[in-house]
């Protein structure tokens, strides 16, 4: 007993000293491009803030309007304080962080921080497994991958979908499905990370909670209709191709399956070809509990969003701890094992660009090695019993 309590003290240790090497690197990393205590605009927050901005001075049919945003932003101090990319983002994150637009820059800032570290501290109590020193072992490990710094560095509003996530998973396994696909909305906030996890709760037999986030969802885009307006939903759509662009050249192409295969009709295709065995994977394995049908969802999104920036692999690293819970093989063990590792090797570098191209191919890598895991087994129709806790639809 006194060597296992060693042993999982001297893990701790270990993955906490990681943690502040990863920390440290993500320091310099973020500070090469200009992020730093002095230059807070910088931040992912600063973008939100913006956005917020230009909808409450300009009107929310402006919020595409690029000479609007120029204005605003010069108005904030430009270059020198904040950066400015094209929007490509729905106006819901806009919304959530217009009542801090009202307040200065570093009031709003910190207010913000606090609602991502509480989001994020709500994750981890939910989904990290174990108990004891083993729990703070996941705990420390989650904070010791490199796209969770990131995202909690920059404020990434991916914090808010990885909550959202695991109060939706937590509630699914306790049977209350109304307050979960509630709960679930959030992930609107950056919908790419998740597109198929909606899919997949309505083919797992999760209808309430898929039919409640339907009706949230169609709520949030007629209001973002009425609020755009015809000439601000034109816009919207006709910027939208050039922002996905844009957005895909901040993101090394090696992070995300469907811009290695390129956009041919073939390509198309396999994508397709790919969803379909997701979900099949889901349909078969849905006795196995909210466990695998979330992880496999989140994973299969990742896998099939156009483009992916490191924070939002943070993502992965919840799909892998949620799929602890749904007793993996040894097999997909060390898969998550190795993903884990690339997860945290991906700063790795002076130059952000040579291991992560390496690091990133090799994580979609994995991701389709577990989801080829899972397809074998659900072939061989391999089921598990789950905790007398989790709720399995009929």
């Amino acid at each position: 007993m006194q060597t296992l309590i060693a042993s999982s003290a001297a893990r701790l240790v270990a993955l906490s000293a990681l943690a502040v090497v990863e920390l440290a690197l993500a320091v310099r990393s973020l500070a090469s491009w200009g992020y730093t205590v002095h230059r807070l605009g910088y931040s992912d927050f600063g973008q939100y803030y913006l956005w917020s901005r230009i909808g409450l001075h300009a009107g929310w049919n402006h919020l595409y309007d690029l000479s609007v945003q120029r204005q605003e932003w010069q108005a904030l101090g430009g270059v020198a304080s904040i950066m400015w990319w094209p929007i490509i983002e729905p106006p819901w994150i806009a919304w959530l962080v217009a009542p801090l637009a009202l307040l200065p820059f570093p009031v709003a800032f910190a207010l913000w921080m606090t609602l991502i570290a509480t989001a994020f501290i709500l994750a981890l109590r939910l989904v990290v497994p174990g108990t004891g020193l083993v729990r703070w072992s996941y705990a420390v490990a989650a904070l010791a991958a490199a796209p969770v710094i990131q995202a909690l560095l920059l404020g990434q509003a991916v914090i808010l979908v990885i909550a959202a996530v695991a109060a939706g998973w937590w509630l699914l396994r306790r049977g209350r499905e109304l307050e979960a696909g509630l709960v679930l909305v959030l992930i609107l906030a950056k919908p790419h990370l998740a597109v198929l996890l909606p899919v997949a709760l309505l083919v797992a037999g999760y209808r309430r909670a898929f039919l409640v986030w339907l009706s949230g969802a169609v709520v949030l885009i007629v209001a973002m209709v009425i609020a755009l307006g015809t000439d601000g939903l034109t816009a919207y759509l006709a910027r939208l191709p050039d922002a996905l662009a844009v957005a895909r050249d901040w993101a090394p192409a090696s992070l995300s399956f469907s811009q290695l295969i390129g956009g041919s009709l073939v390509a198309r295709a396999l994508q397709l070809v790919l969803a379909l065995i997701v979900l099949r994977i889901i349909r078969v394995q849905r006795r196995r509990g909210p466990d695998l049908v979330v992880a496999v969802g989140l994973l299969g999104s990742m896998v099939l969003t156009p483009y992916v920036h490191v924070p939002d692999l943070a993502v992965v690293l919840l799909a892998a701890a949620i799929f602890l819970h749904a007793n993996p093989t040894p097999r997909q063990r060390r898969v998550l094992a190795v993903l884990y590792l690339a997860l945290v090797g991906i700063l790795w570098t002076p130059d952000p660009y040579q291991l992560r191209l390496i690091l990133g191919g090799l994580i979609v890598l994995l991701e389709l090695a577990l989801l080829g895991l899972l397809y074998l087994e659900a072939g061989h129709g391999r089921l598990q019993a789950q905790p007398d806790r989790v709720r399995i639809p009929a």
